[in-house]
């Protein structure tokens, strides 16, 4: 039997099937490319927007008038209940991000951080020692962290290793509303063990902590903003040396004439 050719489309002059087919996936491409492009344009231009639009128009209002939002959830790849606070900082999301990193200094504005030290720094990892404050008379908390950092995305994470806590991990999101306003949230899961207190419910303390933390935060950030404390990376110059180091420039030699002293008018008695 000899085959029909009739139903045989013929190719164009001077093209193979492999060119076609070439130029068909080019056409494809060029659509999902021009798409990716297209939302991409539009995560920059209405990303905050649409930020804004997650969060219900209630806790937005509470939001903006200062207050700190703190609720409850289940983590989806954990299942466990982590305590989530949300708080919106006046400030740019550089400088919030500079006190965020600033280690050194929780100490200081943080009422549950009693010491931290930086033990080893890799990239964007670092490892931390931690002691938390504990309640009287019971003994300080002690753990080892990990700290991954991604300025980029304004977002940190802090992973215990090792310590007293049976589990223990933390986040922030810095997120830009505006150029000088951002949203900061925090989540927190701390789970000491079932005889620590087990008539209080692990949430409700949390909870607590996760607050604590924004508005220490906040309180921080504003006092940097406002230059009543350094700046993270600022030196400051010790009050010492401005005795030891004078400007010799100013300083008069040792054999230079005295001024004359002015002379007074005598008095009425002296002439007497």
């Amino acid at each position: 039997m000899g085959t029909d050719l009739s139903c045989v489309v013929p190719l164009p002059a001077g093209r193979s099937r492999k060119s076609l087919a070439l130029k068909d996936n080019f056409k494809k491409m060029r659509g999902k490319i021009i798409t990716m492009l297209w939302m991409l344009a539009g995560l920059v231009a209405y990303g905050p927007r649409m930020l804004w639009a997650q969060i219900p128009e209630k806790e937005m209002a509470r939001l903006k008038k200062g207050n700190v939002i703190t609720f409850t959830e289940k983590d989806p790849g954990t299942g466990d209940r982590v305590a989530v606070g949300r708080a919106i900082f006046t400030a740019s999301q550089e400088l919030a991000w500079k006190v965020l990193t600033n280690y050194a200094s929780y100490p200081e504005f943080l009422s549950d951080v009693k010491e931290l030290k930086i033990t080893k720094r890799d990239g964007n990892k670092l490892w931390i020692r931690v002691r938390f404050r504990n309640l009287f008379p019971f003994p300080d908390f002690k753990c080892q962290a990990l700290v991954e950092e991604f300025p980029s995305e304004g977002r940190l994470k802090i992973t215990m290793e090792q310590g007293d806590f049976d589990q223990y991990y933390a986040s922030w999101k810095l997120s830009s509303l505006d150029s000088s306003k951002i949203l900061a949230e925090y989540r927190l899961y701390r789970y000491v063990g079932w005889w620590w207190f087990p008539f209080v419910p692990s949430t409700l303390t949390n909870e607590s902590m996760a607050s604590d933390q924004l508005q220490a935060f906040r309180k921080q950030v504003k006092l940097v903003q406002d230059q009543k404390v350094s700046q993270p990376g600022d030196v400051i110059k010790p009050i010492w040396r401005k005795s030891i180091f004078k400007d010799k420039s100013k300083e008069k030699p040792k054999g230079a004439a005295q001024p004359a002293k002015e002379s007074k008018p005598e008095s009425k008695a002296e002439k007497k």
